[in-house]
């Protein structure tokens, strides 16, 4: 299985740059430590723009802890694709010069413990990152010299006095010119172990070597030099700080066609971790993400859109939730649309994947996403009432053609918009309907909910003890006033703002009694 975390990053950075600039495509997925503030909570009246706003904030608050990144490329010698999966563990590292803020939902990490994930490799082995305004941060702290300021000094005085006496009785044995080796110290971080070096002795020069620290030991000629030239070790430092921004940073230069399932989340994780502070506004965000991503697809996206396109795409998957829609494609599509189906293969990298599941680790939700995509792409290229393409062997040029329509458009999930277009115009906003129930009895929320939920999405509102409010969308809706609600305890009306606000109501009559007893005044003073 393809983990990545900082004890392997730097060996398979080169392999994993390789898999990104050889992909035809690539999938993403994201694990995060949060998913919803209380007051930001999203609503079925919500633009794309209101969506948005309250998606800033838990973005802003919580931290992405796994990144999953599934390569898909097809080999012409094994006629199939072949997919390179990787799962990084993250964790923003403390190193005396940045101390990230790290908030956890408790919700989201029963979810994760649930679902096994591995927290001890999360914290002691994540790889850092930084977005732009930190690196910038760290840059302007290295020039000065600055270590430490604003944070706690949090290091093991044993540990480098260990090394430091290591050291001193070695300088007594050696000549100029000469070389230790001394292994990291994984309490320490890099940056502050070869400052704090540096400063104790002046006859001697820390290198990096991988796992290793080299210490050179000196005349004061070369320690000149080496602080001449200490600009190429302060890029290095930084660039060790970077981790997983580096990666983020590949699939910006590369600009494969990205997937994602139900991505707007993760699109914005992506943003505001690796790089910049997330824009005040949706426009300019989608402005940005679409210079850098030019082409994304979204696998709920077009699981729900082809649907209303193509009947017969029906017959192959009921749900559009992630893993349920892998299991329906792979039972499905063989039997009904297994012409040229396209092979997916499994590299040496993520070999485990072929043996088992992990569902919600994000590696294999990558996987999962990416090869949905390719399914949902052959299924649609062979239902194509053109007939285009079914007497070949389909590529990926077939299928890029034939997903045109559903290009960089991500759904919005219980809002009052079906989609937001990162490259044009978002869908019109919905009709919604609004019901009110008024009940013989005191309603109970839960159960009220569970009945019309039934019917599809809907929003319901509490206005006292005994009244209520529903908001359907328009599909919810059409399968409501099919079968109505039959409960006696209820009285369901459409919802009348004159006759059914009552705290807007009051509201009026109190302004409208104000108004009236002002013009009293005046018409008085004119007289």
């Amino acid at each position: 299985m393809g983990d990545i975390t900082n004890e392997n990053f730097e060996i398979k950075f080169h392999e994993i740059n390789y898999n990104i600039s050889k992909a035809n495509y690539i999938a993403i997925d994201t694990e995060f430590t949060g998913l919803h503030i209380d007051e930001f909570r999203p609503s079925l009246t919500d633009s794309a723009e209101e969506r948005y706003q309250k998606l800033k904030k838990p973005i802003q608050t919580f931290n992405v802890i796994q990144f999953g990144l599934s390569t898909f490329r097809y080999c012409n010698e094994q006629r199939a694709f072949i997919t390179d999966t990787y799962n990084f563990y993250l964790f923003p590292r403390l190193n005396g010069l940045l101390d990230h803020c790290y908030s956890h939902q408790v919700s989201c990490v029963d979810f994760l413990c649930k679902h096994e994930f591995d927290f001890n490799k999360l914290y002691y082995q994540g790889i850092s990152y930084l977005n732009t305004q930190q690196e910038k941060q760290l840059e302007k702290k290295l020039k000065n010299q600055i270590f430490f300021a604003g944070v706690e000094r949090d290091v093991d005085e044993r540990k480098i006095q260990r090394v430091c006496s290591a050291i001193t009785d070695w300088l007594l044995r050696v000549d100029d010119g000469e070389f230790y080796e001394i292994e990291r110290i994984r309490e320490i971080s890099d940056t502050i172990l070869h400052n704090e070096l540096r400063k104790r002795f002046g006859s001697i020069w820390t290198h990096q070597d991988g796992n290793k620290i080299i210490i050179e030991k000196i005349t004061d000629e070369k320690r000149q030099e080496y602080e001449a030239t200490q600009f190429n070790d302060m890029t290095k430092m930084t660039d060790s700080h970077l981790g997983f921004t580096k990666i983020f940073r590949l699939l910006v230069q590369y600009k494969k066609p990205l997937v994602v399932h139900n991505g707007i989340m993760d699109l914005m994780y992506l943003y505001e971790k690796f790089h910049d502070t997330l824009p005040s506004t949706l426009k300019k965000f989608k402005e940005e993400i679409n210079k850098m991503f030019p082409l994304v697809y979204d696998t709920k996206f077009i699981g729900i859109e082809a649907k209303k396109i193509n009947n017969q795409m029906r017959d192959l998957y009921d749900s559009t939730i992630l893993d349920n829609l892998f299991q329906s494609l792979n039972r499905e599509m063989p039997k009904k649309c297994g012409l040229f189906l396209p092979t997916i293969k499994h590299s040496k990298v993520s070999s485990l994947y072929s043996m088992r599941t992990r569902i919600h680790e994000a590696g294999y939700d990558a996987f999962m996403c990416g090869s949905v995509f390719l399914k949902l792409a052959h299924a649609l290229v062979t239902y194509d009432s053109k007939k285009l393409y079914s007497i070949r062997q389909n590529n990926m040029n077939d299928y890029f053609v034939i997903l045109k329509p559903f290009a960089n458009k991500l759904p919005i999930i219980k809002a009052s918009i079906d989609y937001i277009n990162l490259s044009g115009k978002d869908s019109h906003r919905q009709d919604l309907k609004t019901l009110f129930i008024k009940s013989k009895t005191e309603i109970s929320a839960p159960e009220l909910n569970s009945e019309f939920t039934t019917y599809g999405q809907c929003e319901l509102k509490m206005c006292s003890k005994y009244t209520a409010t529903v908001t359907m969308d328009s599909i919810c809706y059409s399968k409501y006033s099919a079968a109505p609600l039959k409960n006696n305890n209820y009285e369901i009306t459409e919802y009348n703002f004159w006759k059914h606000g009552i705290k807007n109501n009051n509201l009026l009559y109190t302004a409208a009694a104000i108004g009236g007893f002002g013009l009293i005044i005046l018409y008085a003073l004119k007289i």
